[in-house]
């Protein structure tokens, strides 16, 4: 199919894409404000950036102990903290944080997220 013609389902189309991509911009930024506040709760709940905070911050994420946070323990993480995070910007912000995309988040990704590591850039939710 060629869009470059002039019609009217070519600017019909042109439309909508321009639409589903300013819709996408504003969930991406409502959702990189979320994770922001999500992070900037979590660390002044549990202390400073000291190796040991974190640490513990993340064992105690840790329901089941398997070294590890699934999504539904991150879920609850967010949802202990206060954040309304709907199901899609919690999917998200989980795939960001997760590096290497294991499915889990592992504590020195845990770690990179709660120091503020480039690596893990909120603007990209």
């Amino acid at each position: 199919m060629q869009f470059s013609q002039r019609s009217l389902f070519g600017y019909v189309c042109g439309i909508a894409l321009v639409g589903c991509s300013l819709f996408s911009f504003a969930v991406s930024k409502t959702a990189s404000v979320k994770l922001a506040s999500l992070h900037h709760r979590m660390v002044s709940e549990h202390g400073v950036k000291d190796e040991n905070a974190i640490r513990g911050a993340f064992q105690t994420l840790d329901a089941n102990g398997d070294g590890s946070l699934d999504s539904k323990e991150f879920a609850s993480c967010a949802s202990s903290l206060g954040s309304a995070l709907s199901d899609d910007e919690l999917a998200a912000i989980f795939e960001l944080i997760d590096l290497n995309n294991s499915g889990k988040i592992d504590f020195e990704e845990f770690r990179l997220w709660w120091l503020g590591d480039k690596s893990v850039d909120f603007s990209y939710v």
